[in-house]
């Protein structure tokens, strides 16, 4: 009888084709198995992008125990950051969960910016945390980069109308909105760091007008699908 590799059946008759897979069968021919080429060819692109994916993340996961041994195992260490190592493996497993996220998605350019963005904000909000510069972090940094993102992200929403970009930019204005008001009401205007908030908070409310103006039905649509009204 004819079997099939890829399915693991065996079919009678004159049969070369599987039922199940359409897959070329095994023929045996003279008590020697003969396997027919296959009848879908194998994604070679696929299969070498496979392959550097896992050589990538071999090297990474190497490069996370190597520094955490030189910290704690011959504490080798810096009076600057203090726990590099734990700071640099969070890096490393960071850009791994993104890189493992996008790999099997749909590009959209909207979603993808914005998370990435989220993650490198909660990374380098841990990287200033160790290197003793959060204020700095949360007066000049964390305010541009949501200034940055709201800015690209309502470029890319009037440009292309795709799924559920409306929805991402409204999330984006919002933090920025939230962002700012909690800042200044903790901290005050005053200073260079009350001056970026100021400035993230004029064009939140900037970038908002303009979506209610030139897209206030999708607007509308958008809340009454999310919040099913």
């Amino acid at each position: 009888m004819n079997e099939c590799l890829n399915c693991h059946v065996k079919v009678g008759g004159r049969q070369t084709v599987c039922p199940i897979c359409q897959n070329k069968l095994r023929i045996p021919e003279n008590g020697n198995d003969h396997c027919i080429e296959a009848h879908w060819p194998v994604n070679q692109r696929r299969r070498r992008a496979t392959f550097l994916y896992k050589l990538q993340l071999f090297l990474a996961l190497v490069a996370i125990i190597v520094m955490l041994g030189l910290e704690f195992l011959f504490e080798i260490r810096t009076t600057a950051a203090p726990n590099w190592s734990l700071v640099l493996s969070a890096w490393v497993i960071c850009i791994e969960i993104l890189l493992r996220y996008f790999m099997n998605r749909r590009f959209v350019l909207v979603p993808m910016i914005t998370i990435c963005c989220l993650a490198a904000i909660a990374m380098l909000a841990m990287t200033a945390h160790d290197l003793g510069q959060l204020s700095v972090f949360l007066g000049v940094v964390f305010p541009a980069i949501l200034m940055a993102v709201l800015m690209a992200n309502t470029a890319f929403e009037f440009l292309h109308h795709g799924d559920n970009n409306m929805a991402w930019n409204l999330l984006t204005v919002l933090s920025c909105i939230g962002g700012s008001i909690a800042y200044l009401l903790h901290y005050g205007r005053g200073g260079v760091y009350g001056m970026m908030w100021s400035l993230c908070l004029i064009l939140a409310a900037i970038v908002l007008v303009a979506v209610i103006v030139f897209r206030g039905r999708r607007v509308r649509a958008e809340l009454e699908r999310r919040m099913d009204f």
